[in-house]
């Protein structure tokens, strides 16, 4: 893959909000700071992901303080939505490091979400977040292998992106915050059924669109 795959070039979201998301990069991007560089706002990543466990940690006590983790969230996003288009824009250079980094720390970032809400479910729950963070990496090994025969990376699936996603966390945190007390025993079943039923569909979508191109 050349610098310009890697840079992004071949990046693509086609999700509900991309446009909004693409807007809001290219308002952002010229307004930071030229002491701040791409990679401090990649590394960022580190210390936002600390702060959701010790947020959600702290939200066993107090459940108000899931508001404190989606604000960490949004923040997150801005970091990481514009590092990539601040090295190209200021000529860092760190393009290869930059796309390694970025992507995993993402997972870290992840993680540090599902670890968070495990925090906060009783202890006979913990398998079901397990399996449903086993789940959503699945989506990440499954990109980035199709990403490595074709050059082309995809950061959205069934048109849910990164902002999206960011959103479906706030929901959560709020819901939870405000007193949500579904039945998690019922719920995270369901969800984790339909999470893997979602990456059986993108799956299958992919290698079925991969042995295309192998037939031609």
């Amino acid at each position: 893959m050349d610098d310009a795959a890697i840079a992004g070039q071949y990046k693509h979201s086609p999700s509900i909000l991309s446009a909004l998301d693409r807007h809001m990069i290219q308002r952002a991007v010229p307004r930071v700071p030229r002491s701040i560089r791409s990679y401090h706002l990649t590394m960022l990543t580190l210390l936002w992901s600390g702060l959701i466990l010790a947020g959600d940690a702290m939200a066993r006590k107090n459940r108000l303080w899931l508001f404190a983790v989606s604000l960490v969230v949004v923040i997150q996003y801005v970091t990481d939505a514009i590092d990539g288009k601040l090295g190209v824009l200021r000529g860092d250079g760190l393009v290869r490091w930059g796309f390694y980094m970025d992507h995993l720390l993402d997972y870290v970032f992840l993680s540090a979400v599902l670890l968070g809400y495990a925090m906060l479910m009783p202890p006979q729950l913990h398998w079901l977040m397990m399996a449903i963070l086993v789940v959503a990496v699945g989506f990440m090994v499954s990109t980035f292998l199709a990403c490595a025969v074709e050059g082309d990376l995809g950061i959205s699936y069934l048109r849910m992106g990164p902002v999206e996603m960011r959103l479906l966390f706030i929901g959560i945190n709020t819901w939870l915050a405000l007193g949500g007390r579904a039945p998690l025993a019922t719920v995270l079943p369901i969800v984790l059924t339909a999470a893997l039923a979602a990456l059986c569909t993108f799956v299958a979508r992919t290698q079925n669109r991969l042995r295309r191109r192998d037939s031609h």
